[in-house]
């Protein structure tokens, strides 16, 4: 990586243009304080999804439904 590499690596980290790493946490606690948000949704009844290091999509929600839709026993 070159010098003007690193230079606008850095540029689009201190923008908030390059995503960080990010988590899901699905749980049966309901954390959202009556509201969700794009950090905090309820995907299923009595399921929910916060995520850390950015909003999750509507295509991260319709894949937490569809995985969990048959219940818990994944694994």
């Amino acid at each position: 990586m070159n010098n003007l590499e690193r230079r606008i690596e850095r540029l689009e980290e201190t923008l908030g243009m390059k995503p960080g790493p990010r988590d899901i946490i699905v749980t049966n606690v309901n954390f959202l304080d009556g509201d969700e948000s794009p950090c905090e949704v309820e995907f299923l009844p009595g399921l929910y999804a916060l995520a850390y290091g950015g909003p999750l999509t509507s295509e991260e929600i319709q894949k937490l439904r569809e995985e969990y839709r048959g219940g818990l026993s994944h694994g």
